[in-house]
């Protein structure tokens, strides 16, 4: 009994516990990454075109480029959020009769978490289909014009990448894809970094584009953005880098 009743005090403070420890590990992982790379950009050798294996589970970048995919994985999302609704309805019930009938405080408190959790996929799950959508304001978005050649710029681009610890996916005709976070299996728990770089005359335009893929961690896609710009103010090698674009 006294066993019993020492787990239903702790389940709650066990669920918290393993929710935060999922929502932190991406992110430090991918901290980790960043600070292993490195950073100085080479001025001879020039990446033209790069694609490796996807970091994320098949049919993402399909919904990123092609509109109705775009849109079946929308409904999916409505029926998954129908669903939620309805138990998020029955814990509601069940929390206010727990308190008229004066349930064991401890399965109340259960009963507000799993309810507070569930709220927060529906959100996090509404903004990765925003992210998603190339034409959502919200997203998470920044952008730089850079003197120099084009060549260097991509090169750059490529180390500045791996400087926040993504890991970069495709490369050509002046799109970069990368990825911020860790696969777990099939899953991929953080983000998608797009980067486009258009020339024009003596400068290049770089922008960066942060995108969620998943409905359990917390959003860094704005992190994402500050710190891949952020890098471009303060770059390695500088005088190296000038004499390779002169």
């Amino acid at each position: 009994m006294t066993g019993s009743v020492s787990f239903q005090h702790l389940a709650p403070a066990l669920l918290a516990l393993a929710t935060a420890l999922a929502r932190a590990i991406p992110p430090l992982l991918t901290s980790a990454r960043g600070r292993a790379g490195q950073h100085a950009a080479p001025t001879t050798l020039r990446i033209q075109s790069l694609q490796t294996p996807a970091a994320w589970q098949e049919g993402v970048e399909g919904a990123f480029s092609d509109e109705a995919l775009r849109e079946d994985a929308r409904l999916r999302f409505r029926r998954l959020a129908r669903a939620a609704i309805a138990v998020g309805v029955l814990l509601v019930v069940y929390l206010v009769v727990a308190v008229v009938q004066r349930f064991p405080w401890w399965s109340i408190l259960l009963a507000a978490l799993l309810l507070a959790l569930l709220v927060r996929q529906l959100q996090q799950g509404r903004k990765v289909w925003g992210d998603i959508d190339p034409k959502s304001p919200n997203a998470a978005l920044g952008s730089l014009v850079v003197r120099g050649n084009l060549d260097d710029v991509v090169q750059f681009t490529l180390f500045a990448l791996r400087g926040i610890g993504a890991r970069v996916v495709n490369l050509g005709d002046g799109l970069v894809v990368a990825g911020t976070g860790v696969a777990l299996g099939r899953l991929w728990l953080g983000n998608r970094l797009q980067i486009s770089l258009l020339p024009h005359e003596d400068v290049v335009r770089v922008t960066v584009r942060s995108s969620k893929l998943d409905y359990l961690t917390r959003d860094t896609t704005r992190r994402d953005v500050t710190r891949f710009l952020e890098l471009w103010a303060d770059p390695p090698h500088t005088e190296a880098l000038a004499s390779g674009t002169t």
